[in-house]
């Protein structure tokens, strides 16, 4: 096990405090996902809790899906809300690690940092969910001014010296 693997079991397992379930299995499957996502972005699993735990939306989301109250849940996720599973006091959503809002912004950044299009930040962001993912990360692509300069956002096609009939 990596020294960043040893550091979020050992977050995870100190901020866990008996949210949500720790069925042996999705336990070791939600870690592993978190790991992934913890090493993609540079941000500590314990960093992702806290903020998590006071995120407007997901502060909310969590306790009323343990709890059970569905008419708690916050707009963006009630279509999703029988999706949204709970370990290890992180959100999950459709199996994807839900994003803080706060953290939103920094998770776009890591995925464009070499000026991808966006359906390659799509596949690098795959283990994570926030809602409006792919139209955050289509403008980010569109208003990257690196990408601009370079011609990576050109939607029109280039005048044809050929004849229209």
């Amino acid at each position: 096990m990596s020294d960043n693997a040893r550091v979020v079991v050992k977050d995870v397992v100190a901020s866990q405090n008996g949210v949500g379930t720790t069925d042996g299995e999705k336990l070791a499957e939600s870690l592993a996902k978190v790991l992934q996502v913890t090493e993609q972005t540079d941000i500590t699993a314990a960093k992702w809790l806290k903020e998590t735990n006071s995120d407007p939306e997901l502060s909310i989301l969590r306790p009323a899906i343990i709890d059970g109250k569905e008419k708690e849940v916050p707009l963006n996720y009630k279509l999703l809300k029988d999706e949204i599973s709970i370990d290890m006091g992180l959100v999950f959503v459709s199996g994807k690690l839900a994003v803080p809002k706060s953290l939103k912004e920094w998770v776009i950044q890591a995925a464009h940092g070499d000026h991808l299009a966006p359906q390659k930040m799509e596949k690098l962001t795959e283990l994570v969910y926030w809602p409006g993912k792919s139209k955050d990360l289509k403008e980010k692509a569109r208003s990257c001014l690196t990408c601009v300069q370079a011609g990576k956002n050109l939607h029109t096609m280039l005048p044809t010296t050929e004849k229209i009939n």
